[in-house]
């Protein structure tokens, strides 16, 4: 982790994610490790992989409201940063297998399915 922020100081953000992918490799619980990653993606614009990221971690979350948490984030980088309404779409599909009576996610899954976005 020393190793990974050194290289976010010294501007080698690609380096930083490579060093935060394996910290997360030995230790995938480490929490601070993850957030560093995303943190590090979001500044490359690397809106793809964060969204993978956060899909991942939704599927290692320990509770079902950590897990729409960061499928709700994924969602809205597959749709406002990626562009991808569809991918969007399977991850509130996702947030409404988990928690059934989540409105938000179940409004804009019927948004996405009306085609009003």
């Amino acid at each position: 982790m020393t190793a990974a922020r050194l290289a976010e100081d010294a501007g080698e953000l690609e380096h930083a994610v490579d060093l935060y992918r394996r910290t997360l490799g030995l230790w995938p619980d480490d929490g601070f490790a993850r957030g560093a990653l995303h943190a590090a993606l979001r500044r490359l614009g690397r809106w793809s992989e964060l969204a993978t990221s956060l899909r991942h971690h939704s599927e290692r979350a320990g509770t079902v409201d950590e897990a729409s948490r960061g499928l709700h984030e994924a969602a809205w980088v597959l749709e406002d940063r990626v562009g991808s309404a569809a991918a969007a779409r399977v991850m509130y599909g996702q947030i409404l297998d988990r928690a059934p009576t989540d409105g938000h996610a179940r409004d804009m899954l019927d948004l996405k399915v009306d085609g009003r976005t």
